[in-house]
């Protein structure tokens, strides 16, 4: 028993450095990755050694979430294709083209520009709608939206001071 359990860890060690190796190949900007060892609180694998991927972000200006996640996707995909279950990636992703094409060759880049158009559609719609202007970081191609000029509302005219006040008038 001890042999066996021993083989499926070395097994799942060498699978998670084969994803961490993928990731670091990918040279992806902001963020490094390393090897993990854990043990979960949770089910359910509560109470066993895992082994997985650390990610550290190193530079949050250039950090790219969306890219980073479909690279570790498609890392995952490769190393584990017999795992993989893209039904659970689709509630996250809500994209099938998107999860469709991970599996391919086409570069990772690629398949986040098909949604940029609908991405940078939407940012302008909701730019109405935001209490406070948009100051994420972006790439300096995107559109940002153009904040609306001020109602009349949210910015009252001055009061003119009465005639003759401050002059002695009673």
């Amino acid at each position: 028993m001890l042999g066996t359990q021993r083989g499926r860890c070395e097994a799942a060690r060498e699978r998670g450095g084969e994803v961490v190796r993928a990731l670091r190949a990918a040279a992806l900007p902001g963020v490094s990755f390393t090897e993990a060892e854990f043990v979960p609180g949770a089910a359910p694998h509560q109470g066993k050694t895992c082994h997985g991927v650390s990610a550290t972000i190193t530079d949050p200006l250039a950090f790219r979430p969306v890219l980073t996640g479909l690279t570790l996707a498609r890392a995952l995909w490769r190393n584990h294709p017999k795992q993989w279950d893209s039904h659970k990636l689709m509630r996250l992703v809500g994209n099938r083209a998107v999860i469709e094409a991970l599996p391919g060759r086409l570069p990772l880049e690629e398949i986040e520009r098909r949604w940029q158009a609908d991405l940078d559609a939407f940012r302008l719609r909701r730019a109405r709608h935001l209490l406070y202007p948009d100051c994420s970081p972006r790439d300096p191609n995107t559109p940002r939206a153009v904040d609306p000029a001020p109602s009349a509302a949210a910015s009252p005219a001055p009061t003119p001071a009465p005639t003759g006040a401050g002059r002695g008038a009673r």
